[in-house]
């Protein structure tokens, strides 16, 4: 597990904005290369935005597929430099592509389970972070949130903290109640304010229990802390039009929907409602307001329904 600390400026107008994705698989017949492009604008659109990756960029030599190639060529250390060499160039046509618009929005790229480990020692998704200029987070990952409020006024010249627990995840099973129960594990493992994870496809978000952290020092009493849990889709139709049938396809899984997660965190100035331990602040006390959505795929309008 890798850990990291990143200072963010945030301002009481605008917030801040956490876009999260995961699954692109670009290469496979289900990318949809229109949602990932609306995915970028979206971010672009939205003021003191970032984001993080999940992993599972691109579709050459998923797992499976990886294993059976690289024993047809182990001893074959020219055929496995050939490879390497096409695997490099098609990810140097994917990053121009596809990746160019993040630069500088990266908090940081997750590993997955669809990449390719080079003979260096490093792997496809390292070689993403690095071009990017981003931190490379591995499998899972804990990231510090410092937020930074400049300036005078209420909630300005303080730095807040949030902290998060990301992976790209693995298992989950067909339905969606395999997700929530591999986010609930995250919440139990690590005392955190947000859990993300990605690899099933599956959107979900909510927040699981309302936890009091009681005091080491200081008044006796409690600190309040309420963890998010959220699960990101991805890019890929699991579904094709045609005869090329995707490998979840086949195996039977239920198609998904196309979607993104976004981390909506905002400052707030008010009073502790919540006072039945006689915890109530002697004067309005500061809150970070954290929303988190599924976004992406809308239904079509109809035009005439129910005529």
């Amino acid at each position: 597990m890798k850990h990291q600390i990143t200072r963010l400026p945030i301002s009481a107008k605008d917030g801040i904005s956490i876009f999260v994705f995961a699954d692109l698989q670009e290469g496979s017949a289900g990318f949809d290369e229109e949602a990932w492009l609306q995915f970028l604008d979206h971010l672009e659109a939205t003021p003191n935005a970032y984001a993080i990756g999940l992993g599972d960029y691109q579709d050459f030599l998923r797992p499976s597929m990886r294993t059976r190639l690289q024993a047809s060529i182990s001893g074959d250390t020219s055929a496995a430099q050939m490879l390497e060499n096409m695997i490099v160039q098609d990810q140097d046509r994917f990053i121009k592509k596809y990746f160019t618009r993040l630069k500088g929005k990266l908090l940081g790229l997750h590993s997955g389970h669809h990449e390719y480990e080079l003979l260096n020692g490093s792997n496809t998704s390292m070689r993403l972070a690095s071009a990017m200029g981003c931190p490379y987070l591995g499998w899972s990952a804990s990231t510090r949130l410092v937020l930074e409020a400049g300036g005078k006024g209420k909630g300005k010249g303080h730095n807040y903290a949030y902290t998060i627990v990301s992976t790209h995840g693995n298992g989950g099973g067909r339905n969606a109640t395999g997700d929530i129960r591999a986010l609930n594990e995250m919440v139990n493992s690590f005392v955190c304010d947000q859990v993300i994870r990605g690899h099933s496809c599956k959107a979900v978000s909510f927040m699981p229990v309302r936890r009091y952290v009681i005091r080491r020092q200081g008044p006796a009493g409690y600190e309040t802390q309420i963890p998010r849990a959220m699960n990101v889709g991805g890019f890929c139709r699991s579904y094709t039009d045609g005869w090329k049938s995707s490998y979840a396809e086949r195996a039977g899984y239920m198609p998904q929907p196309l979607t993104y997660g976004v981390i909506r965190i905002r400052i707030s100035q008010r009073r502790d409602n919540d006072n039945k331990f006689g915890n109530k602040p002697k004067r309005p006390a500061t809150y970070l307001e954290v929303e988190n959505v599924n976004l992406g795929e809308s239904m079509r309008a109809e035009t005439n329904a129910g005529g």
